[in-house]
């Protein structure tokens, strides 16, 4: 008898089979398949979360624009008012200085709100809050 022949030392049916059955198969293929769809989903909502944040970013300089327009109308209005009761030239400074400030934040607003019709039409009216005459 030879020392090594061809023989199995162990009977075939003993042997662990590598090949996966029908069910590992369709079990694996399952779970890749939700893997892959986990992220393409997660992807999806990172995607969407940094649109929104931008959209959040822009909303708020808008606003912080429409609060300085606030402000420097206010102070537009101490100034009228501080010269129409003293009838002092030096209130009219503040008084124009606002007005400068308001004109350059509302084109400020209206740079910011281009790609939005609606909001446009409502920073519109803005322009006619201060005159149009130029302040010297």
């Amino acid at each position: 008898m030879a020392l090594f022949d061809d023989r199995p030392c162990m009977p075939s049916n003993l042997l662990p089979s590598l090949r996966p059955s029908l069910q590992e198969s369709v079990a694996i293929a399952t779970v890749v398949f939700f893997l892959v769809l986990t992220g393409a989903i997660t992807w999806r909502a990172f995607a969407v979360l940094e649109r929104n944040r931008d959209v959040v970013g822009r909303t708020h300089e808008v606003l912080l624009t429409l609060e300085r327009i606030e402000s420097a109308l206010k102070d537009a209005e101490t100034g009228q008012r501080g010269y129409i009761i003293t009838g002092r030239d030096e209130y009219l400074q503040p008084f124009e200085i606002a007005l400068r400030s308001v004109n350059g934040f509302i084109d400020q607003a209206k740079s910011l709100t281009a790609d939005n019709p609606k909001e446009q039409a409502s920073i519109g009216p803005l322009e006619f809050i201060t005159p149009n005459i130029p302040i010297e």
